[in-house]
């Protein structure tokens, strides 16, 4: 489940400089940090807690929003578990 939420976090942050048209340096320097610190997040180097997903947050100007969505559990495994 972290590794789905990590990738979803890297996932958003990347579609959120694409939409701003940002650079990950420009990141950098809006949330007052060094490139390399945005890059270890965004290439999966480190896993950032909820403090630092705030950050990103701030700096995009975004506020996360939680959603869940079923996933597709194949029949055999349904009715074995019957």
């Amino acid at each position: 489940m972290a590794v789905i939420l990590q990738q979803q976090f890297r996932n958003l942050v990347n579609n959120e400089l694409t939409r701003l048209g940002w650079t990950r340096l420009r990141l950098a320097k809006e949330m007052g940090v060094h490139s390399g610190y945005v890059s270890n997040y965004l290439n999966g180097d480190k896993d950032p807690g909820d403090d630092v997903k705030e950050k990103f947050f701030r700096a995009l100007g975004v506020q996360p929003r939680l959603t869940i969505e079923p996933i597709d559990i194949p029949q055999k495994i349904t009715a074995a578990a019957s």
